[in-house]
């Protein structure tokens, strides 16, 4: 991501990075959709949650280029996932009784509040691909309007 320049001097091109950046999360986010209940072993974290953390990443990458009316939809966004994974949790527990006769906690899958917070990392991904290419981020059939400089 170097351009030589007539005097010979190599110049720095942080376009090219920006848009490895932003392939490399967008192809991880794809990957982890596969399965988003899995825990990846490196974080222990829920890919789901991973998504999200990749998409605000997304955002942090490329808010510059929006005007304060597309950061606070955005932003929004970002909140109501948030409130979801705290209020709306996709793992609960239920006591049930064991076969023992003693009380146990079962994990289970609320599939109504998965499937709110699936349909929110969706929206929050249409939402940032959209504004991307509304400012031509990372798409080079446009006019070259609003592209890194």
């Amino acid at each position: 991501m170097v351009e030589e320049k007539e005097n010979s001097k190599g110049e720095f091109n942080q376009a090219g990075f920006i848009m490895m950046r932003l392939h490399d999360l967008f192809r991880m986010n794809d990957m982890l959709a596969c399965s988003p209940l899995a825990i990846d072993p490196a974080t222990n974290e829920y890919s789901y949650k991973i998504m999200f953390a990749n998409l605000v990443s997304v955002y942090s990458t490329v808010s510059a280029k929006f005007d304060e009316k597309e950061k606070v939809k955005v932003l929004k966004i970002r909140k109501l996932i948030l409130d979801t994974f705290e209020f709306l949790p996709i793992f609960n527990t239920k006591k049930e009784d064991s076969f023992t006769g003693a009380k146990a906690n079962r994990l289970f899958i609320n599939k109504v509040n998965y499937k709110s917070t699936m349909d929110l990392l969706f929206h929050f991904r249409t939402q940032l691909e959209c504004l991307m290419d509304k400012h031509h981020i990372g798409n080079p059939s446009k006019d070259g309007e609003g592209e890194w400089d």
